[in-house]
């Protein structure tokens, strides 16, 4: 009876190994996938950004040549 025991104790503490195991590789999944989602929303934002600039540099060069063109008359 001693050995059923013993047997039973070891199946729980091995199993017990394994579902630590899957939380600790489930939470670093968990972190890796959170971390592509935030990196690609921070990718989305700078390409906003990048065509906002962009966009305020051609308007700024077009009035520039406009006050140039007045300037020469």
């Amino acid at each position: 009876m001693e050995g059923f025991v013993l047997l039973k104790r070891k199946i729980k503490e091995n199993n017990m190994e394994w579902l630590q195991l899957i939380t600790v590789v489930g939470a670093n999944l968990v972190m890796f996938m959170w971390a592509r989602s935030e990196a690609r929303h921070d990718q989305a934002e700078m390409r906003l950004l990048m065509k906002a600039i962009q966009d305020e540099m051609k308007d700024f060069h077009g009035r520039l040549c406009a006050i140039e063109e007045r300037n020469k008359k």
